[in-house]
């Protein structure tokens, strides 16, 4: 890598041109807060955001710019570390070591799930079930889908379940579903609570549960949702999870997804919605598994509200 590279941004969140269009010029954006293969974490300044800049074969979330300039981005990505500063160098343009990203020309997207009136819902199931063959059959199981399976089949329901994470999982999905019946949504606010952090990796397996159903309760515009935003919920998930998740969760308790649990809500009422399901396989190792477990959880909770 030279003295000075200019990378171009060619996708960018539209919430992050809001955040950087008052900025002057060489003022301090954030400072990097995690490198990874393809993703590069940005912590704003105020820690109030995340913000991300990734290549563009990585799924769209909020926060993020994209680039294709891939062999730039991999020089500059084994020279930096967390800690160094990210600069506004120039209008539309940031610096992260010697590599200027301008996005002058990017496209911008705005990744937020368009709520849905009672007349355009759903009483079919097979959403779900296609959502859950695929999983079954693609997915990659971190105790969630084993969890799903007991909990939705009455002849597994007095299963011996031996694996510890199966177990939690299961007795939370439980949990929640009785307080959703009840109707009692400042229960279940609290039993999300034994979700938060549970699992493994950046965003552990109960937080993309939790992110899956957030998605759908948007979609529906379930009142839940207002007992997420009411009782300080985020405040609890910064104590109990990883930085990264709990900005995952924030943006998602605000309707702002990842691109593939946008387009899939988009066409749920599409007969084949197969293909809305496969780019949640190039979404960490279970995270996108584990978001559509919390899809369907969600979906037949409403479904059968609805039904009521």
């Amino acid at each position: 890598m030279s003295e000075q590279e200019i990378g171009t941004i060619t996708i960018i969140d539209q919430q992050v041109v809001d955040g950087l269009e008052n900025k002057e010029v060489n003022s301090l954006v954030g400072t990097v807060h995690s490198v990874f293969n393809k993703v590069i974490n940005i912590l704003a300044t105020d820690q109030s955001s995340l913000l991300t800049l990734a290549l563009e074969e990585v799924i769209s979330s909020p926060g993020m710019m994209k680039t294709a300039d891939k062999q730039l981005f991999n020089a500059m990505k084994s020279k930096v570390a967390p800690g160094d500063p990210v600069r506004l160098s120039q209008k539309n343009t940031i610096k992260i070591k010697q590599v200027e990203w301008d996005y002058t020309k990017a496209t911008y997207s705005l990744v937020k799930i368009s709520k849905k009136n009672l007349s355009e819902r759903l009483s079919s199931d097979s959403f779900s079930k296609t959502i859950y063959k695929f999983i079954k059959e693609q997915g990659s199981d971190s105790g969630l889908v084993s969890a799903w399976e007991i909990y939705s089949n009455k002849e597994l329901a007095n299963s011996s379940v031996k694996n510890s994470y199966v177990a939690f999982f299961l007795q939370a999905i439980r949990k929640m579903s009785e307080e959703l019946a009840a109707k009692d949504f400042n229960a279940v606010v609290k039993q999300s609570y034994k979700l938060v952090g549970l699992g493994v990796g950046l965003t552990p397996s109960g937080d993309d549960f939790l992110l899956g159903c957030l998605a759908v309760w948007h979609l529906f515009e379930s009142p839940l949702i207002e007992s997420f935003e009411g009782n300080n919920w985020i405040e609890h998930v910064k104590k109990r999870s990883t930085s990264i998740s709990a900005f995952m969760l924030e943006n998602g308790v605000n309707g702002y997804v990842n691109q593939a649990l946008n387009d899939l809500l988009r066409h749920y009422q599409e007969e084949d919605i197969t293909r809305y399901l496969q780019p949640f396989l190039k979404i960490g190792a279970t995270s996108g598994t584990d978001m559509l477990v919390g899809v369907i959880f969600a979906y037949d909770q409403m479904n059968n509200s609805y039904r009521r």
